[in-house]
């Protein structure tokens, strides 16, 4: 459809001369004729509209000034005044504030002509629009079956006399719901742009956008299935029994995961600012997913990632050992984390393990960088990569954690504190390794409790009671003292 400012600069022979207010770009949807400047809001919303000659000279300053204000608020793509040469200087003043074009036409035209000339141009417009936009879509149809988002852009600029692009979004997300955004995976990751926009490109952008999302979902599904097989059979491993790591570590050897070398894993909890919603989270960690797949840097080694619940592993595997290898796995993970915090929509936990050899040195290393994580969450620092501290007893518990065996024995000696519920054996769990962390003083644990020790000692008497347990016993308060522990990095 054309514009006031094509009539005025394509076709110079309409006579239409501006007046007053902005030559702008502001699209004619339709053309009326009025013989009184009274029912400017007759007409059709975008119209252009012309005051015939009687009734234009006819106008009092103050007719005109109303007619412009009211043209305006209905919205008219613009008015002409025939036979009028000069405008009052407010109504010259009105038009420019409320953005109209106010235009004249010589008196003695042919305004039936001059109106029907108009309407053949809207109505040519219209024509034009949508054969280039049919055309432009059976490009699309043909340039998707290519399979390069290069090609798709080129044949669709050719069809649609338009050159278009495709521009990378610097921070990925949801707000940029135009016409011409790209979603993969849920997720704006790009849009299709055009030099120049009309109703034909209007048309076109949600077309041409959607074709190239498919492509784009196409090629991640084709580099990244052979890394989604892999990262399926890592998820086992990881809650495997040792006696299964050996059919495991075969299958893996066979998909050309070298599970011998060694492994540096990192634990990312991924959580939603808005707070729990499953479906929003699952759009989170699918986005998280596929940054990590795309932005961390092979080198000589292998990234592999895992989906566990609202969390990803993702694991650095390589030949030999080498000691720069927790700090360059650190580099990467601060710079993927630091590129999904920019989101805005999501707190990262990161937490990094030791590098571990072999299958079992899998869990090690994921158990101890999940431990890592979960340290961050409860000290509410998102954004931070917390190291898995390698020495001492937190190494020791991490390794105890990470035993399907241990975690049985460990749930069998504090069943009796689960069968309370989570929110109390929680608090029963936390309160009895206070004290065995004090040496078996209820004064002590209550400072670290912020408890009165009366306190302390009532809740004492129940968990030993629910317990059944002699805690006069060394070998009781030990092996109590270090399920107690090891629950503790679950939580």
């Amino acid at each position: 459809m054309p514009t006031v400012a094509e009539l005025l600069t394509k076709h110079p022979r309409l006579g239409l001369v501006l007046r007053a207010g902005p030559a702008d770009s502001r699209t004619i949807l339709d053309v009326a004729a009025l013989d009184s400047v009274a029912g400017v809001t007759t007409a059709p919303t975008g119209s252009l509209v012309v005051i015939m000659q009687a009734a234009s000279l006819a106008a009092a300053p103050y007719e005109l000034d109303v007619a412009i204000r009211q043209a305006a608020d209905h919205g008219l793509a613009a008015l002409v005044l025939a036979g009028r040469e000069h405008l009052p200087v407010t109504s010259a003043s009105l038009a420019e504030r409320a953005g109209l074009p106010v235009l004249s036409v010589d008196g003695g035209r042919d305004i039936a002509g001059l109106l029907l000339r108009i309407d053949r141009l809207i109505q040519g417009g219209a024509a034009d629009a949508l054969t280039r936009a049919a055309t432009a879509i059976e490009a699309i149809r043909d340039g998707e079956r290519g399979g390069a988002v290069s090609e798709l852009l080129e044949a669709t600029s050719n069809a649609l006399d338009r050159q278009l692009s495709y521009v990378e979004d610097a921070v990925p997300g949801e707000s940029n719901a135009a016409g011409g955004a790209v979603f993969v995976r849920g997720r704006v990751v790009g849009r299709v742009e055009s030099v120049r926009d009309d109703d034909a490109t209007r048309l076109v952008l949600p077309a041409l956008a959607a074709a190239v999302a498919r492509l784009m979902e196409a090629e991640l599904n084709r580099l990244f299935a052979p890394a989604q097989t892999r990262a399926e059979l890592i998820a086992q491993i990881l809650v495997a029994e040792r006696k299964q790591l050996a059919l495991l570590a075969a299958q893996a050897r066979d998909l050309g995961l070298p599970i011998d070398e060694t492994h540096l894993a990192a634990w990312l909890h991924i959580r939603s600012t808005a707070g729990q919603d499953a479906q929003r989270e699952r759009r989170l960690i699918d986005f998280a997913e596929l940054t990590a797949l795309q932005s961390l840097h092979t080198g000589k080694g292998q990234w592999h990632v895992a989906r566990s619940g609202g969390s990803l592993l993702i694991l650095r595997t390589e030949r030999g050992s080498s000691q720069d290898l927790p700090a360059r796995v650190l580099k990467e993970i601060e710079t993927l984390t630091a590129a999904l915090q920019s989101a805005g929509d999501a707190y990262v936990y990161a937490g990094i393990g030791s590098p571990q050899q072999g299958p079992a040195g899998v869990q090690q290393t994921a158990q101890e960088a999940r431990g890592a994580a979960d340290s961050a969450e409860a000290g509410q620092n998102p954004g931070a990569v917390v190291r898995f501290d390698s020495h001492g007893l937190r190494r020791l518990l991490a390794e105890l954690y990470a035993s399907p065996f241990s975690s049985r024995l460990i749930a069998e000696l504090l069943a009796p504190l689960d069968a309370r519920g989570a929110t109390q054996s929680r608090q029963a769990i936390r309160t009895l390794a206070a004290v065995l962390d004090a040496q078996g003083s209820p004064r002590a644990a209550a400072r670290v409790l912020n408890l009165h020790p009366n306190a302390v000692s009532y809740r004492m008497k129940r968990i030993a009671a629910d317990l059944q347990a002699d805690l006069s016993d060394a070998d009781t308060r030990f092996a109590l003292h270090l399920a107690c522990r090891v629950r503790l990095i679950d939580q």
